[in-house]
């Protein structure tokens, strides 16, 4: 069937339709697609109807419903009166549909809101294991000290007691990563100079680097990358990237830490010399409760990139499967006062 072009008053393009408005055509061959020595359609008569059943954003229904009726079928006055049947026909079914939308939010409402209590039940949970939990290593940290040393199986008992105490102090990092990784964020929002800020927390990692054989540089720019921010929870964020590059180097490495600005944003990298991640893995790496090292919570990752979200910012990674990771955290600059801009031209 040849594609009709309607109203074209307003500098061509594709035919519309007046909202809500059926068109009918008494004769679609002339002189609307007919072509000498090919074939006439075989709908002489065409009846164009919007199509209330597909919306776009703003709420219009799109243009082009249509339907043939063969030729001597209908008259003119039937071809309408289809017409009106069939526009029914279609604005019962945009009821039905629209119904059925109405329900669907209605019940992902009511799944956001179950989550909700869900959340809020497991964080008061791990509120009360917390409690006894410490209750368990006092007692074992107790149980360790009473062992008299002559005992014959002083060694085997310590042995346990060291494990069970390890456990438990697992289980208590798990619960307070949940706690935080549940809990709502609050920002103290100040000027955070970001070069200031990789110093600091260069001095406070070295010797942690150093006892794990990685070498630490620390590379920024002359001027200041300011942010803001929260300086706590953002030096959170960078720790726990740093110590995750660590951990992908146990025999040591390189990790070195960058600021750099970039238009209206800064971007901080913390860049390893590990083991790398594997494709399959990149795709998951900050879910939460996921993680390629035995032994993690899964929580570190997705708690920083959490935090860089909440700051209006972005955490990507690029790793390379034997050479290393590089995480990056970009962030908006604050902007700086009209008094403290440079002169145009200079």
């Amino acid at each position: 069937m040849p594609r009709y072009m309607l109203d074209r008053s307003r500098g061509g393009g594709r035919g519309r339709l007046p909202r809500h408005t059926p068109l009918c055509v008494p004769d679609a061959t002339i002189p609307h697609g007919g072509q000498p020595g090919k074939p006439k359609p075989r709908a002489a008569k065409v009846l164009l109807l919007p199509d209330v059943t597909r919306r776009r954003r703003d709420g219009a229904s799109t243009p082009g419903g249509f339907c043939g009726i063969t030729s001597g079928m209908y008259g003119f006055a039937g071809g309408l009166l289809v017409g009106l049947l069939a526009g029914g026909v279609l604005a019962a079914l945009a009821a039905v549909l629209q119904y059925r939308r109405s329900l669907c939010l209605q019940q992902r409402a009511k799944q956001a809101e179950r989550l909700a209590e869900l959340g809020t039940l497991a964080g008061g949970l791990a509120h009360e294991i917390k409690n006894p939990l410490s209750t368990v290593q006092v007692n074992l940290q107790l149980m360790q000290e009473d062992i008299p040393a002559d005992h014959p199986s002083s060694s085997r008992l310590l042995s346990r007691l060291t494990t069970t105490q390890r456990e438990t102090a697992r289980l208590r990092d798990i619960l307070d990563d949940f706690l935080r990784y549940a809990g709502r964020l609050e920002l103290d929002r100040r000027p955070v100079d970001l070069n200031r800020m990789l110093e600091e927390m260069a001095d406070f990692f070295h010797p942690q680097a150093s006892q794990q054989r990685v070498q630490l540089r620390v590379r920024k720019p002359e001027e200041p990358a300011v942010v803001n921010g929260d300086e706590k929870l953002l030096k959170q964020a960078l720790l726990n990237l740093m110590l995750n590059g660590t951990q992908a180097m146990p025999t040591g490495g390189e990790l070195i830490l960058s600021v750099r600005r970039n238009g209206r944003e800064a971007r901080l990298d913390v860049v390893d010399t590990g083991s790398g991640i594997a494709p399959e893995a990149l795709s998951r790496i900050f879910d939460a409760y996921y993680s390629t090292r035995k032994g993690g919570t899964g929580l570190g990752l997705a708690m920083t990139r959490r935090i860089i979200e909440e700051h209006g910012g972005r955490l990507t990674v690029q790793s390379e499967v034997g050479k290393g990771s590089d995480f990056a955290i970009h962030l908006p600059l604050l902007a700086a006062p009209q008094g403290n801009q440079p002169p145009a031209g200079r």
